[in-house]
């Protein structure tokens, strides 16, 4: 899409230059051939306006840039967990269903561990503290989660434990048992 934009230009392309460029993809394979992409070209009714045509190239090279920075922050991510975190990524990284990444983001959420004096401290930042409501002379009882803490680091745990409960024999029957 880079190079050839517009339909008109795809179809004015031949079978074997299409190939190339779909062997050259990276990521899931396409699943049409180059014949059948030439077809939909040639019947497309795309406008073939050149102004739509840089608003396209546009976005692809900001795309481009997007993912180099990902790339980038993803180095600095793993080079800091190496140097300050290691033994927790280890440790977190050893439980069956907690892959590098989720380890990555939770320990990069949670920056140093060893900054909650207790449990208690670590549930509010995260937010899965349950919150308490009362109406009046109403006895105090226990509500939903209190959602107030950092959203990223809720979802993340989310994802871990589901994985885990998944993967997990040990921690899936105690889930259920729960």
């Amino acid at each position: 899409l880079e190079k050839h934009s517009a339909s008109n230009s795809i179809a004015k392309l031949r079978t074997n230059q299409i190939e190339a460029i779909f062997n050259k993809t990276q990521g899931n394979k396409v699943k049409i051939t180059a014949k059948e992409l030439i077809q939909m070209a040639k019947e497309s009714i795309g406008s073939g306006d050149r102004l739509l045509e840089m608003v396209l190239a546009s976005k692809i090279r900001r795309l481009k840039m997007y993912q180099q920075t990902n790339k980038e922050l993803d180095t600095e991510i793993i080079k800091y967990i190496e140097e300050n975190q290691s033994r927790d990524f280890t440790i977190l990284t050893s439980i069956k269903g907690i892959g590098e990444i989720t380890a990555q983001k939770f320990l990069i959420e949670i920056d140093d561990i060893r900054n909650f004096n207790n449990y208690k401290q670590l549930t509010a930042y995260i937010g899965t503290d349950p919150s308490l409501k009362q109406s009046g002379t109403s006895v105090m009882y226990q509500g939903r989660i209190s959602k107030r803490g950092n959203k990223y680091l809720r979802r993340t745990l989310f994802q871990m434990a589901t994985s885990t409960i998944r993967e997990n024999s040990q921690f899936n029957e105690y889930y259920h048992k729960k």
